[in-house]
């Protein structure tokens, strides 16, 4: 094709039909190629994204790596829901791969950008992750 946006938007679709039939090793692979066909404005859905399936593949390095670029994409532009939903991501990959401590203050730093933002919901779905994580550890 030579039309870089279609192209780009079809390898979006192609990755999100993989994911809803949990193929999620088809759509990790769709999401990669839709990053590297993105423009700026789209290449963090696209790696965003490839972070949620690498994480349920199981592959939780390559998940916070892929949320860390995500949230590095997003820093500059100040899209402040974006870096709330990048640290709440990087929480749960850092929780999932044993680094309890940076999961802390992932889910710390989500749950202060989303009480700026007054986004409710999300700070009560980290509180509840540190709240799991608080008592797993037995701190209370």
């Amino acid at each position: 094709l030579n039309d870089d946006i279609g192209s780009a938007l079809a390898l979006n679709r192609l990755a999100v039909v993989f994911f809803k039939r949990k193929k999620y090793d088809l759509s990790y692979m769709y999401h990669g190629k839709h990053a590297q066909q993105a423009d700026e404005n789209d290449k963090f859905v696209a790696i965003y994204n490839a972070g949620i399936s690498s994480r349920l593949l199981g592959e939780y390095h390559r998940a916070a790596n892929e949320f860390q670029e995500a949230l590095d994409i997003s820093i500059p532009r100040n899209d402040y829901e974006s870096m709330s939903l990048c640290h709440g991501q990087l929480a749960i990959a850092n929780l999932l791969k044993g680094d309890i401590e940076q999961a802390q203050n992932d889910f710390t730093e989500c749950i202060r950008i989303a009480r700026d933002l007054k986004a409710v919901r999300m700070q009560l779905e980290c509180l509840l992750c540190m709240a799991y994580i608080s008592f797993d550890k037995k701190n209370w």
